[in-house]
């Protein structure tokens, strides 16, 4: 059997370029792009250390997160404690931009430290990293850099640059002013025009800002043309379209790794998951509706709805019921069990949310957010929107910025339930469970937090 090339310590390989890398990722449809020096410690035998928080969930896209007992020797891990762990789609990629599938890599979250590792990324791969990470041969070699890049479609492609090699004098420089050099860091993707992608962004939405007031629209993911939108909700969909972007046609980040919100100065949605627990999920919705939902208040006699604001510790007097997060403390410790709750007078659970669960779709976006203001006036039955010059921009979060906001009444569940009985004798029944924030609280649930205009 014949040995498999080294592919990073080859001579093609040391001479590659940050360009040229970023070149090559780039034709894998590469948006976004994150590094860290590896230290001796970084190798197959003890992971990846990604850094001292949980914000390398917002970074690394994540699938089949799932809970589980470890199996670790280490005195530090007791055998009984639970971890999350999520699979990472990951191809590492040669000095040609050829990949090869690392079907094993996955992400481990250490809620009691908390950390993120990065595992399994050797096992079953076809491309050989062993000369690099492996701790008996190279693999505590200090100076070695952990490139990422991630397209739209959620999937990973890994390069592993050398000490000495013209790719590590590259990137180095943009790490060594890293607060924490040996945590993940985003870098930027060169372009010709020198734009960085927050330029490419504000110089977009400036455009959008000059053309409004914008009819409503919504791009049609088949063809790839906008069309007329006629729903109320459409200033979210219409600069999405402006953008290029369709709804729901990504899991990942709307526009050049950003994700982009529009904000009409009210309440905005950041979540919308489905109930996971409760009697929501156990008896299902109809019973559920029959039990905590109420007559319309609009006078419609065949209408039962469910909503209202649900705050933490608040009960809620519309519905009875009270939300609560268990398993997290003010001091920032989360149990891997832990669930959002909403509780009804009998101590009932009538509907949760599993941190397994909330942290599946805070994984999906918000490391870089855009929200940007609008306004609507209506013509001919027909919604305008005009967008603002004035953008604000959140970036760097992590799945306890996010449970601490709703354990401290920042963030709040605000759901659009309702069972409507039609003229034609069909029920009608509408499922919309979203946990929402005023924009005064934006800024709980970033790093960094900048407004621009232009």
């Amino acid at each position: 059997m014949s040995k498999k090339p080294d592919i990073y310590g080859a001579y093609d390989a040391q001479k590659l370029s940050w360009q040229s890398l970023a070149n090559l990722l780039k034709g894998h449809g590469v948006t976004a792009v994150y590094a860290k020096v590896l230290a001796p410690n970084d190798n197959s035998k003890n992971q990846i250390y990604l850094g001292g928080n949980l914000s390398a969930v917002n970074v690394i896209p994540m699938t089949h997160i799932e809970l589980f007992h470890p199996e670790s020797k280490k005195k530090t891990i007791k055998r009984d404690s639970l971890l999350i762990r999520g699979k990472v789609n990951l191809r590492w990629m040669d000095f040609t931009g050829a990949t090869y599938k690392a079907p094993e890599a996955k992400m481990i979250l250490y809620p009691q430290y908390p950390e993120v590792r990065f595992s399994g990324f050797m096992q079953g791969c076809p491309a050989n990293l062993s000369e690099w990470m492996q701790p008996q041969k190279s693999g505590r070699l200090a100076g070695r850099i952990l490139i990422i890049g991630i397209d739209q479609n959620n999937s990973c492609y890994g390069y592993l640059a050398l000490p000495g090699s013209r790719l590590s004098a590259d990137i180095e420089p943009q790490l060594d002013a890293a607060r924490e050099k040996h945590a993940l860091r985003k870098i930027e993707i060169p372009r010709s025009d020198g734009m960085s992608t927050e330029d490419v962004l504000i110089s977009e939405l400036r455009r959008v800002y000059l053309k409004s007031p914008i009819a409503s629209k919504k791009l049609n993911n088949k063809t790839g043309l906008a069309e007329p939108y006629l729903a109320r909700n459409g200033a979210g969909y219409t600069l999405e379209a402006e953008l290029g972007v369709g709804p729901n046609g990504i899991a990942g980040p709307d526009f050049k790794g950003w994700e982009v919100k529009a904000d009409g100065s009210s309440a905005i949605t950041l979540l919308t998951p489905e109930p996971d627990g409760g009697i929501y999920t156990t008896e299902g919705f109809d019973y559920f509706m029959r039990k905590y939902g109420y007559p319309d208040n609009s006078g419609k006699k065949d209408r039962v709805n469910f909503g209202g604001v649900h705050k933490a510790d608040k009960r809620s007097p519309k519905a009875g019921l009270t939300l609560r997060v268990i398993g997290y403390s003010s001091a920032g410790e989360f149990d891997p069990e832990g669930s959002i709750i909403l509780y009804d007078d009998a101590s009932e659970a009538a509907m949760s949310w599993s941190f397994v669960k909330l942290i599946s779709h805070w994984n999906k976006k918000h490391a870089q957010t855009a929200f940007v203001r609008y306004t609507k006036v209506q013509r001919n039955k027909i919604n305008y929107y005009s967008y603002s010059n004035f953008v604000r921009l959140g970036q760097g979060t992590d799945f306890d910025k996010f449970i601490r906001a709703v354990h401290n009444q920042h963030i709040y569940y605000d759901p659009g339930l309702k069972i409507e009985k039609l003229k034609s004798g069909k029920l009608e029944k509408k499922r919309r469970s979203q946990f929402r924030v005023s924009p005064k609280n934006l800024s709980n649930l970033y790093n960094n937090w900048a407004k621009r205009e232009f």
